[in-house]
């Protein structure tokens, strides 16, 4: 209550209380932690609907001499800027959850070591975390509601689903909300580093999606003079399906000089699954108290993995 007073007074140019809101009081620095912990959890439409969103630089904000604080929802929160700025973070959440040049410019300025953000040869490797989505229904100031969810595939960015966005008659469902993120990793042949540059909110796993994403990451990082020739994975049918339909649309192999390239769909294209972690997990776990054959011979992958950790 003190710092949402405070507010009122700095806005009206009164500042014998101080005249910044979030570093002069120590009531102001609780609140800043209180969104900077909101923020983390709730999306840019959650938090720019508290704020009440931006006032068009056109509004006589003054009505007789005093600030119409009725521009504004809640008074004391703090601006996205100002919550990057404090929490470290220099990267909006849409830069994250797409596929974005700041990222990508920054990812390849880290591998560069010869001082220089072109001629990577890279690879991109894909895995998913199954979460649980949220979505909450917001009665705009107009009297529309909005549906507002941690992430909707339209768009892939924090939720704002309309009445006009939904058909007559159409319900909004599961599927429009995300419910796993898609973490895509960046690795450069002639650097050690890993580098994650997007967390994709989705709903579906499928292999169009997946070769969407890469080919789209294909494309941004050859328009910036770099080559991303290989995609990796766990040995699931979506991976496998998406390595399919990159392979098809990329007219290079083994001999093709990269230099000599023309589009990124003239690069080659090499994909394989990971067989030091989710292949040998899947297998373990599909072939489980069954017998593996190879040729003419059967054996126990249950059991030889027992008798290689100890187990008796």
């Amino acid at each position: 209550m003190f710092t949402t007073l405070r507010v009122g007074l700095i806005l009206n140019y009164v500042n014998c209380y101080g005249r910044h809101v979030w570093h002069d009081r120590p009531e102001g620095q609780d609140v800043l932690r209180l969104f900077a912990v909101l923020s983390t959890v709730a999306t840019e439409s959650v938090m720019d609907a508290l704020r009440g969103g931006a006032i068009p630089k056109e509004t006589n904000k003054f009505v007789d001499n005093i600030f119409d604080l009725r521009l504004l929802n809640l008074v004391a929160v703090p601006t996205a800027r100002t919550l990057r700025s404090y929490m470290g973070t220099p990267w909006r959440i849409r830069d994250v959850i797409t596929i974005s040049d700041a990222v990508l410019d920054a990812a390849l300025w880290s591998f560069a070591t010869t001082k220089r953000s072109t001629g990577h040869l890279l690879g991109a490797t894909f895995d998913c975390v199954y979460g649980k989505s949220k979505a909450e229904l917001v009665k705009d100031a107009d009297g529309k509601f909005i549906v507002i969810g941690g992430a909707t595939v339209k768009g892939l960015v924090g939720a704002a689903l309309e009445d006009d966005d939904i058909a007559e008659g159409d319900q909004f469902n599961d599927k429009t909300v995300a419910t796993k993120l898609m973490t895509v990793v960046l690795h450069s042949f002639h650097d050690r580093r890993d580098i994650l540059v997007a967390i994709l909110p989705i709903n579906e796993e499928t292999g169009s999606l997946i070769a969407e994403v890469f080919l789209t990451l294909r494309d941004k990082i050859y328009s910036k003079g770099s080559f991303l020739v290989f995609a990796g994975g766990d040995g699931a049918r979506s991976n496998l399906n998406a390595w399919d339909i990159v392979e098809k649309r990329s007219n290079g192999d083994e001999t093709t000089k990269l230099s000599d390239t023309e589009t990124s769909s003239d690069l080659p294209f090499f994909s394989s699954g990971d067989d030091k972690e989710h292949n040998t997990k899947g297998l373990k776990r599909d072939a489980f108290g069954h017998d593996v054959w190879i040729g003419y011979d059967p054996f126990r992958l249950d059991r030889l993995l027992a008798d290689l950790r100890g187990i008796y």
